[in-house]
């Protein structure tokens, strides 16, 4: 849900606060790739318990809080190694004092194995090399068509859970696999470039 959704709150940020216009086309990529989530991870939400509604919203506020994010750091001037430090600074001061006051087992009580491959993991590859890229992607492309690329990560986990575990989606999954990627290079602006020319035939003279 995260990552299909999100770029749709900053389409809709983006048209509430500043205005942002978008065309059919984009619209209708907005709408497959949508269409294409909602098809690879839209039936767990209906298996799921009564209660698990939380869980769901969450989610959504995730996504419209990457999406603020997105906004913000496109008109904030910082670059993109800059935004990666001032946000795993204050992570870093917010998680400790969290680690500190929670119930349960504390950071330092894990195996350091655990801890090291989750600090790489979490640290250096997702907290640092993925925001660094992700945001020198909107500095380059722009807040809604990098986002848009975010909405690849169920199309690639299916393809890595199959590569890895062997497990292979289904003739639906794949589909919406396509779905997902055609809405993508629509939204990005990839497929912009790609002209079709109408055949003329010779006059007669």
């Amino acid at each position: 849900m995260l990552p299909g959704v999100m770029p749709m709150f900053v389409a809709l940020f983006a048209f509430l606060l500043f205005r942002e216009r978008f065309g059919g086309a984009r619209l209708l990529s907005y709408g497959m790739v949508l269409a294409g989530v909602l098809v690879l991870g839209g039936s767990s939400l209906l298996e799921t318990g009564a209660s698990d509604w939380r869980g769901h919203v969450l989610l959504l506020l995730s996504a419209a809080s990457w999406a603020c994010f997105t906004l913000a750091f496109k008109r904030s001037g910082l670059t993109a190694w800059q935004a990666a430090a001032l946000i795993n600074a204050v992570s870093v001061v917010i998680m400790v004092a969290i680690d500190l006051f929670q119930d349960g087992p504390n950071l330092w009580d894990l195996p350091w194995r655990t801890v090291a491959m989750q600090g790489f993991a979490q640290g250096v590859l997702s907290g640092l090399l993925a925001l660094a890229a992700y945001s020198y992607a909107v500095t380059i492309l722009g807040a809604s068509k990098a986002s848009a690329f975010v909405s690849l990560t169920p199309a690639l986990t299916a393809l890595v859970a199959a590569l890895s575990l062997g497990e292979w989606p289904d003739g639906v999954a794949i589909a919406a696999i396509v779905v997902v990627g055609v809405g993508v290079a629509l939204a990005s602006g990839v497929a912009s470039g790609i002209s079709f020319k109408r055949r003329l035939l010779p006059q007669q003279s």
